[in-house]
């Protein structure tokens, strides 16, 4: 009983296409990172405030 085994074509469009997409999954995960933990992100700031406000009313209705 024989396995198949596949060779890893060597074309370079395959090798541009695989690096590619590392390339772009990288690029995503980076900006992705440095987009939600700016400083600068008015949707952060809104979550954090309104975190914060729920926060203080949960607080002040068990005191």
């Amino acid at each position: 009983m024989d396995i198949p085994v596949y060779d890893f074509p060597n074309s370079p469009i395959l090798l541009l296409g695989f690096f590619g997409i590392l390339v772009a999954l990288a690029t995503l995960f980076i900006t992705y990172n440095k987009y939600f933990n700016s400083p600068l992100n008015r949707d952060r700031k809104f979550v954090k405030n309104s975190l914060e406000i729920e926060f203080k009313k949960v607080s002040s209705q068990l005191s």
